[in-house]
């Protein structure tokens, strides 16, 4: 059963944006899902599901109603195959957030160490050798919920010049091509994209990856400098480039639901 019960959209004037966000609800037996629905300038349909959070559903900004029904349909019964294959799927995963946990990043492991700020709303992190120091709001100290939540936009700022530092090496061993800006973002329906403006954008998630899954997004998206669609000619220069590239994408379709903060 598909329940609607928030409607949000990221500016007040909807038909003038880019991408609209919608939040709503699917019951998978006694599990309520919640769905982030995004319409942007699209021509396919995607569907995603982040672990032990919410499902991810990509639709073209012009989808009818009807249509729309439809696709929550299916996702609801994609998510139901899911279940029936792991009757635990949709349980929430062990946090890797908090205080003296370990986390993997981009290939090397990080203590997490968490101390009080001095700013009521500000998160501080600064990463010293293999620790990741926080410094957290005091009235959030001990909401390890919170810092989950914030912990994605963390990384992404504290490993930017890391992770553009190897596409431009990545880039210099392989195309050698003209891109613009590399970016991190807190996104969970795709790994990384490449804009006609040649920016790079790369997940958050990716950088729990390991390094060899890093560079093979890395490699997809400078390939997109060159050809901008999926064609034969995109993959023959994936392909040439990293002779591994179809069991790097098997990695990334069963594992890449587990990475997640």
């Amino acid at each position: 059963m598909i329940f609607y019960l928030i409607c949000c959209a990221r500016c007040n004037n909807l038909l003038d944006k880019k991408v609209i966000s919608t939040v709503m609800f699917v019951h998978v037996q006694e599990h309520k899902i919640p769905v982030k629905i995004i319409r942007s300038r699209r021509y396919s349909l995607r569907m995603s599901y982040r672990k032990g959070s919410h499902a991810i559903l990509n639709v073209p900004k012009s989808i009818s109603a009807t249509e729309l029904e439809k696709s929550l349909k299916s996702l609801e019964d994609w998510l139901h195959s899911l279940l029936l294959k792991d009757p635990n799927y949709f349980s929430a995963p062990p946090k890797k957030v908090g205080n003296g946990r370990i986390i993997r990043l981009m290939g090397e492991s990080y203590h997490i160490r968490i101390t009080v700020g001095d700013r009521n709303a500000t998160f501080r992190t600064r990463r010293i050798d293999s620790e990741l120091m926080i410094e957290v709001p005091p009235s959030y100290l001990g909401n390890d919920d919170i810092l989950s939540r914030v912990f994605p936009k963390i990384v992404a700022k504290v490993f930017l010049k890391s992770i553009t530092e190897r596409v431009r090496e990545v880039n210099a061993a392989t195309l050698g091509v003209q891109y613009g800006k590399v970016a991190i973002r807190d996104v969970g329906s795709r790994w990384g994209s490449c804009t006609h403006e040649n920016n790079i954008m790369l997940s958050s998630r990716l950088l729990l990856a390991p390094m060899h899954i890093i560079d093979h997004v890395i490699l997809h998206e400078l390939s997109h400098v060159i050809h901008k669609d999926h064609g034969a000619e995109f993959w023959a220069l994936v392909a040439s480039h990293d002779k591994n590239w179809k069991a790097n994408d098997r990695w990334l379709n069963k594992n890449g639901e587990d990475l997640n903060y």
